[in-house]
């Protein structure tokens, strides 16, 4: 889901899913001209391993998010 300068990914906590993720972001970064903050970036895993959220956060050179989050001024993952 992507609005403006905000996008969000949705996929499934797998190791093989990290590359692709990558190499979507930096295709981006190319053809935009446009750089990905990462320090702003973070992931968000549900249902997922700690040791998993480590790896994968410095792979992809991100911040582990929590929920609930804030996208696009709404409140993600809270029980209302």
């Amino acid at each position: 889901m992507q609005y403006a300068d905000d996008t969000l990914c949705i996929g499934k906590a797998t190791v093989e899913n990290l590359w692709p993720m990558k190499s979507i972001l930096r295709a981006f970064e190319m053809v935009s001209r446009l750089k990905i903050n990462f320090l702003k970036s973070s992931l968000v895993g549900i249902n997922v391993g700690e040791d998993f959220m480590d790896m994968a956060c410095n792979f992809l050179n991100c911040s582990e998010g929590r929920i609930p989050f804030i996208y696009l001024g709404l409140s993600v993952g809270a029980n209302a």
